[in-house]
C-alpha cells in the first residue's frame, strides 16, 4: 500500500506542475490583454472631447507614451501617425460646437505572438453648426436652405469601430484602424435614404472617420 501511494503521489504530481504553468500562462496572457485594453480606454478618455487646448501637452504626451513612432493611422503611411490623429482632432473640434467620444465596448480579439489587437465600438456624438453641414454635406447648402437651416444645432451620432494593433514587445501601438458607419449616421440625422446617399456624394467625412478638407488644415495650438 505504501509503495501505491508514492506511486501515485509522483504520478499526480506532473499534473499539478502542468496545471500551475497552464494558470501561469493563462495568468500572463490577462496581463498583456489588460495593458492592451488599458490602452484604448485611454484613448477614448484623453479624447472624450476632442482636442482641448488647456490639456494639450497632456494630449500629446499620451501620444508618445502610447503610440509607436511608426504609427499608421486610417491607412496613410505618408505622415507621422500621432501628428495625423492630433491634426484630425483638431479639425472636429474646429468645425463642431461640440464633440463626445464615448466608448461602448471594448476587447481583445487577436492575439498572436507578435502582437494584440484590441477592438472598441464607440459613438461619437457632433453638434452642427453651418460651416460644419457646409463641410459635411457641402451638397445640400444652396439646394435645400430649409434643411441646412433644421440641421443647425443638430448631433450627428456616428458609431466607430476600431483596431488598435498592439506590440507584444514595446506595449505601443503600432497601427490604428477605423471604420465609421457614415451612412446610418445619415440616414438617422436626415431621415431619409436617397438624400443622405446625395449628401455623401460630396461629403469631407470618410468612412474611415478621416475628415477630409483640402488646404483648410488648421495649425495645431
Amino acid at each position: 500500500m505504501p509503495a501505491s501511494s508514492t506511486t501515485s503521489s509522483r504520478c499526480a504530481a506532473p499534473t499539478t506542475r502542468s496545471q500551475t504553468n497552464e494558470l501561469r500562462l493563462a495568468q500572463g496572457v490577462c496581463v498583456v490583454h489588460e495593458r492592451a485594453t488599458r490602452v484604448a480606454h485611454g484613448y477614448y478618455s484623453v479624447f472624450e472631447h476632442g482636442l482641448q487646448v488647456a490639456a494639450i501637452e497632456m494630449q500629446r504626451a499620451y501620444l508618445r507614451s502610447a503610440m509607436s513612432p511608426n504609427l499608421v493611422v486610417m491607412g496613410d503611411t505618408r505622415v507621422d501617425g500621432a501628428t495625423k490623429l492630433l491634426e484630425q482632432e483638431h479639425l472636429y473640434t474646429t468645425l463642431f460646437h461640440s464633440q463626445h467620444l464615448h466608448l461602448e465596448h471594448v476587447n481583445v480579439v487577436v492575439d498572436t505572438d507578435d502582437d494584440v489587437v484590441v477592438k472598441t465600438i464607440g459613438l461619437l456624438s457632433l453638434r452642427l453648426s453651418r460651416r460644419s453641414i457646409e463641410t459635411l454635406y457641402p451638397s445640400l447648402v444652396g439646394a435645400d436652405e430649409g434643411a441646412v437651416q433644421r440641421l443647425v444645432g443638430r448631433v450627428l451620432q456616428v458609431r466607430v469601430v476600431s483596431h488598435f494593433y498592439i506590440s507584444k514587445t514595446t506595449g505601443l501601438v503600432e497601427e490604428l484602424v477605423v471604420d465609421a458607419d457614415t451612412m446610418l449616421a445619415a440616414v438617422n440625422l436626415l431621415g431619409d435614404i436617397t438624400q443622405s446617399q446625395l449628401a455623401l456624394q460630396s461629403s469631407a467625412l470618410r468612412p474611415t472617420g478621416e475628415l477630409y478638407v483640402d488646404d483648410k488644415i488648421l495649425e495645431l495650438p
